[in-house]
């Protein structure tokens, strides 16, 4: 599983801070913590504000001097075309969802740069709540990387967590969360094609407005379901140790210890994102 480090985050006081400042100090240290703790690749969300594209070539050119490893793109990534341009290695464009004119659009900016493209399964106005919603969804998305000759081996699919308040919620603590049709199409959408499609989930979407200790508590259980439905790839916050911890348990109890934290000298890129 490709663990992703999510704490460049314009949602972070310290990133915000840091990019209203240009300090690069910052941003490197955070980089290289996260890369430190775990992360095989790291996300870069600085949402859709104005001043976006004059950030983004600068904030990736310092990442990726600081570490070696592939980023996550936001999808506004498609209209900043010198941030794909001086991304080293193969970027990864973020968070498109399945809109039928801004789908095809991505696929074309990620086919220009080599790209990964991550869709979530959901559009405007409607978002699959059953297995068979998610893998209609899914099968959509296949079919028009098809026709526009998009290669599959590149591409992630995102059922995307999201929850609601409720106290008599199960495991989870006090979050009711729609997991068994999620679980199920991480185990089901691999197997829509003969090559296995890749499947990724945002965990901290879960637990937005906890209190950080209830917060990892949430997404130390959840990692655990979400590992044995066969996740290809998480974004979550490394620094968190009991939930890196919790997803080597996690591994262990599948019997494939290998399967987790590879040796920091083999080439991530070839392994998780080709």
């Amino acid at each position: 599983m490709l663990i992703i480090g999510e704490k460049i985050n314009i949602l972070n006081p310290r990133i915000y801070k840091a990019i209203q400042e240009k300090d690069a100090q910052t941003i490197r240290e955070i980089a290289r913590l996260q890369v430190e703790a775990g992360a095989q690749a790291l996300d870069i969300n600085l949402g859709p504000g104005k001043k976006v594209a004059q950030v983004l070539p600068w904030l990736v050119e310092i990442v990726q001097d600081e570490v070696d490893v592939p980023l996550f793109l936001f999808s506004n990534i498609v209209n900043i075309p010198d941030g794909l341009k001086v991304h080293k290695g193969r970027p990864t464009i973020n968070a498109v969802t399945c809109d039928p004119f801004i789908l095809p659009r991505a696929m074309s900016a990620a086919k220009c740069f080599d790209a990964n493209l991550v869709v979530l399964l959901l559009r405007e106005g409607f978002r699959p709540y059953s297995l068979d919603e998610y893998l209609q969804l899914a099968e959509w998305v296949l079919e028009i990387a098809d026709e526009n000759e998009f290669p599959l081996r590149r591409l992630f699919l995102d059922p995307v967590l999201t929850s609601r308040v409720d106290p008599f919620a199960w495991e989870l603590t006090s979050i009711s969360i729609d997991l068994g049709p999620i679980l199920e199409a991480i185990k089901w959408i691999p197997k829509l094609r003969l090559e296995p499609i890749k499947t990724i989930c945002a965990i901290s979407n879960i637990s937005i407005g906890f209190l950080p200790g209830e917060r990892s508590k949430i997404h130390q259980r959840l990692i655990y379901y979400l590992i044995n439905a066969g996740l290809s790839a998480v974004i979550l916050n490394p620094l968190d140790k009991k939930l890196m911890a919790a997803i080597k348990n996690a591994y262990y109890d599948k019997g494939s210890p290998s399967l987790i934290f590879q040796d920091k000298q083999q080439n991530r890129e070839t392994k998780y994102i080709n």
